[in-house]
């Protein structure tokens, strides 16, 4: 979330104030970028770390504290990749991380 709450710092820095938190992006980079629906083909765990493919689409999980969560931070580095590819725009590293 940290990651999140400092891209939404800098985007309200350039005038996009609708996202005022990290949670607020995390509700769109869900909605457009991570997509559930479909059969869990490959399972690969490797210690605190596993790859999961849900019908073609790969997801990380890391082992925290004994529950698998969801690596957000590289998921939502590629949407936002993917949401820029093929304009002028680029992400670089927020300030502040």
């Amino acid at each position: 979330m940290n990651f999140l709450d400092t891209i939404a710092e800098n985007l309200a820095q350039q005038g996009l104030t609708e996202y005022t938190t990290g949670s607020d992006l995390l509700s769109v980079m869900y909605n457009e970028y991570i997509d559930f629906n479909g059969d869990v083909t490959i399972v690969f765990v490797q210690g605190s770390k596993a790859t999961v493919t849900v019908s073609s689409i790969e997801y990380t999980m890391l082992l925290e504290d004994g529950i698998w969560k969801l690596e957000l931070e590289q998921l939502c580095r590629n949407g936002l990749d993917k949401a820029f590819e093929g304009s002028y725009l680029r992400f670089t590293e927020p300030v502040g991380t």
